[in-house]
């Protein structure tokens, strides 16, 4: 119990020292650099568990995500920027990079990677029937999509435009021109439609801070999903590996085969309904809530590391193997870190056996 609490303290001190950082960060940011790599030297001078590091590590990767704010003075008036070339979190100038093009688009194609940078609004990612076609729309707010292969013309402003482009089966999608944060010194909520042929991507990455997620019968070798917050929601889906390092997300993968999932967490609410069982999971988690969702056939092995929190196996036979809990002959390896929260395994047609640790 005396680890347990001293691990607690460590940790909440931690945290107390990234977001020291982050707002320090506002007048020093050599300050704020120094500051975040104090918690990775407390965990090297510390007798503990490799848990505690681990939970440092998923923390210290979450706030690297946040912007550094920079407090600048134009005449008298504050400016802060987030910009490492210090360009005003108003300015509603911005510059279009060598080969990307602003607004609405089609390019004709299959797509081999999608890269999607998109701070809030939504992203929706939809997987149409033709073999041939990429279309790209955006409109204000978050309502549902009419897909559509009917280009309407932009409604937004040059400066609260997209921008992308399309070479060698690479589509790059970002959310405004380069250095436009707040587009005419106000905010724009907008949702982004990805209209993509029925092929398989090699990989699809997308980066948001605060965005809803929308991904509809994507075939892909690869998603990888960063976001501080927001909501993820895969439907029909068929993914080799999937990588989510998130602060405070919530989301769902519904009737999905996943082939790996590899989870870094802060305090994410997730849920796997699952048609397959992956060959692996690894979960690492400050806190949250997990919930995976399996056939009931499924057979996997289970090892827990846990400083407060708990996994819970419902429907399924289980029995005790050194580390590991085994589960229909235990072919498939899920490994759990977790400071707190919990992680519950259901199989999908759940009887009364179950097990707890």
């Amino acid at each position: 119990m005396r680890k347990r609490a001293i691990a607690k303290i460590i940790v909440c001190s931690i945290v107390g020292l990234l977001l020291t950082a982050i707002l320090l960060g506002a007048t020093s940011p050599v300050l704020a650099r120094h500051l975040t790599g104090i918690p990775g030297r407390i965990v090297r001078f510390i007798n503990e568990d490799s848990l505690v590091k681990k939970a440092v590590d998923t923390t210290e990767r979450a706030f690297k995500r946040l912007p550094v704010p920079k407090l600048h003075f134009i005449g008298c008036a504050p400016v802060i920027t987030f910009s490492e070339k210090d360009t005003p979190v108003l300015s509603s100038s911005g510059t279009v990079k060598s080969g990307y093009t602003l607004g609405n688009a089609s390019y004709e194609g299959q797509a081999d990677s999608v890269s999607i940078d998109w701070a809030a609004g939504r992203i929706v990612l939809f997987v149409h029937d033709q073999e041939d076609g990429i279309y790209l729309y955006e409109y204000r707010g978050t309502d549902d999509p009419a897909f559509s292969t009917e280009l309407k013309e932009n409604e937004f402003s040059q400066n609260e435009q997209m921008m992308h482009r399309f070479s060698n089966g690479a589509l790059k999608i970002e959310e405004f021109p380069e250095d436009i944060i707040w587009p005419n010194g106000k905010s724009v909520v907008k949702t982004l439609v990805v209209m993509l042929p029925k092929s398989v991507i090699r990989k699809v990455a997308i980066d948001a801070a605060a965005a809803s997620i929308d991904l509809i019968g994507l075939e892909a070798g690869e998603l990888d999903l960063n976001c501080a917050s927001g909501k993820i929601k895969v439907t029909d889906s068929t993914i080799k590996e999937v990588d989510i390092d998130c602060a405070a997300a919530t989301g769902e993968f519904l009737a999905c085969t996943l082939g790996a999932i590899d989870l870094d967490s802060a305090g994410a609410n997730l849920t796997f309904e699952l048609l397959n069982t992956p060959d692996k999971i690894e979960i690492d988690g400050m806190s949250g809530s997990y919930r995976i969702g399996l056939p009931s056939d499924a057979s996997f092995s289970v090892k827990a590391d846990s400083l407060a929190g708990s996994v819970n196996i419902n429907g399924f036979r289980t029995e005790r193997e050194g580390e590991r809990t085994i589960v229909n002959g235990g072919s498939s390896k899920f490994n759990f870190s977790l400071m707190s929260g919990s992680v519950t395994i259901e199989a999908d047609q759940s009887s009364n056996e179950g097990t707890s640790f």
